[in-house]
């Protein structure tokens, strides 16, 4: 069993498994993709410690501070279900033709957003 599965990674995703990874603590990364919405912006120049950056910039960032905390990436992984259990949590998805679950005493969802078209 895990301490945490943290399902995204999106900024918060990405925050929450460098803060666990320096915490030591033994979780999993789960997520369609690295980055999420950022990964398909042009220019950013609202995101803090960057003048001016662009979303595949930021989202290799992203992807070296991963790697350089080890953090365990399960990717790609369409989360179906997270269920509660006595002591815990069970996340439940998978790869397309590969179901996983990954049980945890914590969950952070992370998922993040998708912007809605004007009407």
């Amino acid at each position: 069993m895990f301490d945490l599965v943290i399902v995204g990674a999106s900024a918060a995703g990405v925050s929450a498994a460098i803060y666990a990874a320096r915490r030591n603590l033994k979780f999993v990364l789960v997520t369609g993709d690295v980055g999420g919405e950022v990964a398909t912006s042009g220019e950013i120049e609202n995101y803090p410690g960057f003048k001016h950056t662009d979303g595949i910039e930021l989202t290799q960032k992203f992807q070296e501070q991963l790697e350089y905390n080890k953090v365990t990436i399960e990717q790609p992984v369409k989360v179906e279900s997270i269920k509660r259990f006595p002591g815990g949590f069970r996340v439940s998805g998978g790869h397309v033709t590969k179901p996983m679950s990954w049980e945890a005493k914590a969950v952070i969802i992370a998922t993040g957003i998708h912007p809605k078209p004007l009407p």
